[in-house]
């Protein structure tokens, strides 16, 4: 279970393998990016912003752990506030 997190295409890329025998391509930036925020607009939603960009912060670190720089993000993203916030720092730093 805890290799799932930060990373929910995991079971994506078990049937893949399972199915074929070839190990499957990793998500790109653009779907980390984008997995990120719905993950922060679900969350939001379901437990108000403020506490979901707090909460958002150890899921992106999971998200990106092993992207390039991804220590100067974790380190931006714990200043997030707002949805708004992370999307612009998600374009600015995993474009």
């Amino acid at each position: 279970a805890r290799g799932a997190r930060g990373n929910p295409w995991l079971f994506r890329e078990i049937r893949e393998f399972m199915e074929t025998g070839r190990a499957p391509s990793r998500p790109n930036t653009d779907e980390i990016r984008e997995m990120i925020l719905r993950h922060g607009r679900m969350l939001s939603e379901f437990k108000g912003e403020g506490l979901a960009m707090r909460e958002m912060r150890k899921h992106v670190a999971w998200y990106t752990a092993g992207c390039p720089h991804s220590a100067s993000l974790r380190e931006a993203v714990n200043r997030v506030e707002t949805m708004a916030e992370l999307k612009s720092l998600l374009e600015e730093r995993l474009a």
